[in-house]
């Protein structure tokens, strides 16, 4: 199987992503109710999960940032209004495999 050269760079600053998503409980449960129910809604995701308003917001934020997440308005335009967030599938492949590749042993820690 071949590997992307930059996944297996210790300094790609993809790897830190990968391990603050993966190593997280609540990044971990939002994305796990996305891939398994699709675009949702910040209420939705909370009911789903059980996480509270702030560390859901907080979250996706933190997503957004690192492009694992996408919303449906820009944040500066949201200002109350509902935002329906959107996973990006591949990149979370991307950094699963990433971060396998960094517990496996394959990626050094810098």
């Amino acid at each position: 199987m071949a590997r992307a050269a930059e996944s297996l760079d210790p300094s790609n600053p993809d790897l830190d992503v990968a391990t603050a998503v993966m190593g997280n409980r609540t990044k971990s449960l939002i994305v796990r109710h996305l891939w398994q129910n699709g675009p949702s809604r910040a209420p939705e995701i909370m009911e789903a999960t059980g996480l509270v308003g702030p560390t859901v917001s907080l979250a996706m934020q933190q997503l957004e940032q690192w492009g694992v997440v996408t919303g449906s308005i820009p944040s500066e335009m949201r200002h109350g209004r509902p935002v329906i967030y959107t996973l990006d599938q591949t990149r979370v492949r991307y950094l699963m495999r990433l971060w396998f590749e960094f517990i496996s042993g394959d990626v050094h820690q810098r």
